[in-house]
């Protein structure tokens, strides 16, 4: 649920920084570019993480997933120009889809159909929580503190929840 939320919130977030960050990196012209290469890779890693899952094992493309996003994360904070957070951001997006899809993956694996609504209506909250707060944060980080802090929040709660689904999730790491 922790790599679900920070995948989910880090759209809504960027998404409102997006001004702040273009003013910074002097792209107001490729404005869209980072928002638009989140989504889009995170869209289609997202309907290939069940094949991935199965191929490789649910564990492992979670892990692949979080270690993705978590360093994209880094790469981001550090990107020197819109177009560099542009293709860093399609990066962070892959890592991102396959967070998003492998918590429903892991509730079909390892719950039985009768026990699965309440896991699946906590993990979709995660959705309206951010679309809620990620705004908020996105604009008070941006304006407070710095755009960079967007980007190296996500870190140590990837290496948490890396640590998490690491002793949670079934089959080999």
């Amino acid at each position: 649920m922790l790599a679900l939320f920070i995948a989910a919130l880090d759209s809504t977030v960027v998404a409102t920084a997006l001004p702040t960050i273009s003013a910074a990196l002097g792209g107001a012209e490729h404005y869209a570019w980072p928002l638009t290469a989140y989504l889009a890779s995170s869209t289609v890693s997202t309907l290939l993480c069940g094949g991935l899952a199965f191929h490789f094992g649910l564990k492992r493309t979670y892990a692949f997933g979080l270690t993705l996003f978590a360093i994209a994360s880094s790469l981001c904070a550090a990107a020197p120009t819109i177009e560099t957070l542009a293709a860093l951001r399609l990066l962070q997006g892959i890592g991102g889809g396959l967070l998003e899809a492998g918590v429903f993956i892991a509730a079909a694996v390892m719950l039985p159909p009768r026990d699965r609504g309440p896991y699946l209506g906590a993990a979709s909250a995660m959705y309206g929580v951010a679309s809620v707060i990620g705004p908020v944060i996105g604009g008070a980080v941006a304006q407070g503190l710095s755009w960079h802090v967007i980007f190296v929040v996500n870190i140590p709660i990837a290496i948490v929840a890396f640590a998490l689904s690491s002793r949670s999730l079934p089959g080999r790491g």
